[in-house]
């Protein structure tokens, strides 16, 4: 009898890239289709409904010329 099991856990970053580039830095209608973007994106990924999503499933990073919206998707996979 066995008594071992395998779980395999895949673990994607999901990057939304906003221009940023100065002097004129990202539009701010380019920042919110974005982030509307990746949240829809995420919902859908995890099969959550419109008005849920956990306070820190998507993440903002500024750098030097662009503004990175990011999430990481996790699938798991038991094997027996």
């Amino acid at each position: 009898m066995t008594t071992w099991s395998v779980t395999e856990v895949t673990e994607v970053k999901v990057l939304y890239r906003i221009p940023a580039a100065e002097p004129y830095g990202a539009c701010w209608s380019e920042v919110d289709t974005a982030m509307r973007a990746a949240i829809d994106r995420y919902r859908a990924d995890y099969g959550l409904p419109m008005t849920i999503i956990p306070d820190d499933a998507v993440r903002f990073h500024a750098r030097d010329d662009e503004i990175i919206i990011e999430f990481t998707r996790v699938k798991q996979v038991d094997h027996r």
